[in-house]
């Protein structure tokens, strides 16, 4: 497989397009003081790091998100995680309560993901996910590209955005705390919490515009998770092909019957992952370059 950075050079060779690229990581904190925690380890993390995470509350009972900002300086922002997450274990650990980065840690609480948001940028910083002027319904074509690939490549990296038994308890679509916030099939859409790939409505301008990767779960590591992304969108840039699926509106898990499904288990995701070609070829070429 080749690394995060491999693949953002050759985004940049290949195409003129630099990757920008934010994480989002959920987690659970057990027992103790966790309000106590976050305050802490906010209040380190702003005295160490230029571009501090954001510790925040979400959706579930005991459950915290770890919010990255974005950044071209790949090898930084996967610095900058890993160092969060030490911070968060320490602090953790000196006030009694335990981190959980199961996916799905209980099965009436929203599971946890490690969500990736990425956008790219031509040669002037412009962009190019960016809609034109007055065109609400059409994505421009290298968004189209960008998220036909990571369709395509979607269920053959599934051992890399799920890489244990219990992420794909996450994915099950008769869990109601799942079908509403987690993807369970290969799906794409617009401000769609239910979809594996989100466009988000942009809240202040244009230039926001990204795409939010939601399938992996948050044992996944963050390096082989960013590696996958950025392997789908070069492949979708390469082939130059918009999507066969269509947008969705609407619960993705409603429509199991329309769409391709993920595996179901670990055993399955690797059978999968053995049989894909397209992943096969960047994985010997990365080889074949020592990389």
């Amino acid at each position: 497989m080749p690394s995060p950075l491999d693949l953002a050079r050759r985004i940049l060779d290949d195409f003129g397009l630099t990757a920008l690229v934010g994480l989002e990581l959920e987690f659970y904190l057990l027992g103790g003081t966790p309000e106590t925690v976050v305050r802490q380890a906010q209040a380190q993390l702003a005295a160490q790091l230029p571009l501090p995470p954001r510790l925040q509350p979400e959706s579930g009972r005991g459950q915290y998100e770890l919010v990255l900002p974005h950044r071209t300086e790949l090898a930084d922002l996967l610095s900058d995680c890993r160092y969060a997450l030490e911070v968060l274990e320490a602090r953790s650990r000196a006030n009694g309560t335990a981190v959980s980065r199961l996916s799905k840690p209980f099965a009436d609480r929203p599971g946890s993901g490690l969500h990736v948001n990425v956008c790219l940028l031509d040669e002037t910083g412009r962009n190019v996910f960016q809609k034109a002027p007055c065109d609400d319904n059409r994505e421009s074509p290298t968004t189209a590209h960008a998220v036909n690939g990571l369709l395509e490549t979607m269920v053959g990296l599934m051992v890399f955005f799920a890489p244990t038994e219990n992420c794909y308890e996450r994915y099950r679509p008769d869990n109601p705390e799942s079908r509403l916030f987690s993807p369970s099939n290969v799906s794409w859409g617009g401000d769609n919490r239910s979809v594996a790939i989100r466009i988000p409505a942009s809240t202040s301008h244009a230039s926001a515009r990204r795409l939010e990767h939601r399938v992996s779960g948050a044992s996944a590591c963050p390096e082989s998770v960013l590696a996958a992304v950025l392997l789908g969108i070069h492949h979708g840039l390469r082939v130059g092909r918009p999507p066969r699926l269509p947008k969705l509106y609407g619960i993705a898990a409603h429509r199991s019957d329309e769409l391709p499904a993920f595996p179901r288990s670990l055993a399955e995701a690797r059978a999968f992952h053995r049989a894909d070609d397209v992943v096969r070829r960047y994985a010997e070429c990365a080889s074949s370059a020592g990389v």
